[in-house]
C-alpha cells in the first residue's frame, strides 16, 4: 500500500470488504501511511463497523441510510423516518469522520439495478441523489447516474459508457452540484429535520446562512407545512430561479426539489 502511494502518488484507498479484515491490520497499515511525510491520505472502508474509525478510516460506507432511501422511495416508508435513522446514525460517529452517503454503487449497478430501475424512474432517482447530497455525510456519485445511463454495469466486464447520452439528467446533476459546492453550509452545516410523512424538508445551518432543503418523495402533489421561521420570508428558488414569499405551506410536484439559501 505504502509502495501505490510512494510510486504512483495515489492520495488514498477504498478498501473493499472492510468489514471482514481485522481491526489490528487496518490500524498498522493506516499508520504506515499516514507516516509518509507531506500526504495528506483517504481511506473509505467498504463496511460498517463502527471500529473502522479506530482504526484509522476517515469514513465508511452507510448502506443502512441507503436501504431506508429506496424504501421511502418505493416502499412508502415515511421520509421522516431518514433523519431519525441519521441521528442515530451519527451518534456513533467520531467527530471529524464521515459516512458515505449513496443512491448507487459499484454492488448495486452491477447486480441489481441502475439509479433509474432502483427508485422507479429518472425523477425519482435525482429526487432521492438531491436529499442524499444535502444531508450530512460525504456523497457519492457513481459513474453513469449522472446521465441516467440505462445499463447495469457490472464491473468485471468492459462496457464503454455513452456519454453524450442523457444531457439533460447531466444539466439537472450539475445544477445541484453547483449549489453544493458554492455554499460551505452545505457540506459543513448543522442539521436541523421538519420532514413529514411523503416530504424531506431539512436546513443545514451555521452563523451566516441556512440552506433549506425540500424533496418529494411521491409520485403525486404534495403540501408541505412551512416551519414557523420561515413563514413571510422572500427568497429566491435556486433551482428555479422563482421568488418565493413563504406562506404556511408549499406546493411540491411529483418528485420535486427545491432549495433556498438564507442569510
Amino acid at each position: 500500500m505504502r509502495y501505490w502511494v510512494l510510486e504512483a502518488n495515489v492520495d488514498g484507498y477504498r478498501c473493499d470488504a472492510a468489514d471482514y479484515v481485522p481491526f489490528d491490520f487496518w490500524q498498522k497499515a493506516i499508520d504506515s501511511l499516514r507516516s509518509i511525510p507531506n500526504r495528506e491520505i483517504i481511506m473509505l472502508a467498504e463496511g460498517a463497523r463502527t471500529d473502522h474509525y479506530d482504526a484509522g478510516f476517515d469514513m465508511n460506507f452507510d448502506w443502512n441510510f441507503y436501504t431506508k432511501g429506496k424504501d421511502i422511495f418505493v416502499q412508502g416508508t415515511p421520509a421522516i423516518q431518514w433523519a431519525t435513522l441519521h441521528q442515530y446514525t451519527y451518534g456513533s460517529v467520531v467527530e471529524g469522520k464521515h459516512k458515505l452517503r449513496f443512491t448507487s454503487n459499484h454492488d448495486e449497478c452491477a447486480w441489481h439495478d441502475t439509479p433509474i430501475g432502483l427508485y422507479g424512474g429518472l425523477d425519482a432517482s435525482i429526487a432521492a441523489f438531491a436529499a442524499t447530497l444535502f444531508y450530512p455525510g460525504v456523497p457519492l456519485l457513481y459513474t453513469g447516474q449522472e446521465i441516467g445511463y440505462p445499463t447495469q454495469l457490472p464491473f468485471f466486464s468492459n462496457l464503454p459508457i455513452n456519454w453524450n447520452y442523457g444531457q439533460s439528467s447531466l444539466t439537472r446533476y450539475q445544477e445541484l452540484l453547483q449549489v453544493y459546492q458554492a455554499h460551505d453550509v452545505c457540506r459543513n452545516g448543522e442539521f436541523s429535520d421538519y420532514s413529514s410523512t411523503d416530504a424531506v424538508c431539512f436546513k443545514r445551518h451555521n452563523n451566516q446562512k441556512s440552506l433549506w432543503c425540500l424533496v418529494n418523495t411521491k409520485n403525486n402533489l404534495y403540501h408541505i407545512n412551512v416551519p414557523t421561521e420561515l413563514q413571510g420570508m422572500q427568497t429566491a428558488e435556486l433551482l428555479s430561479g422563482q421568488d418565493v414569499v413563504f406562506s404556511n405551506q408549499i406546493q411540491l410536484s411529483n418528485y420535486q426539489i427545491q432549495l433556498y439559501v438564507l442569510e
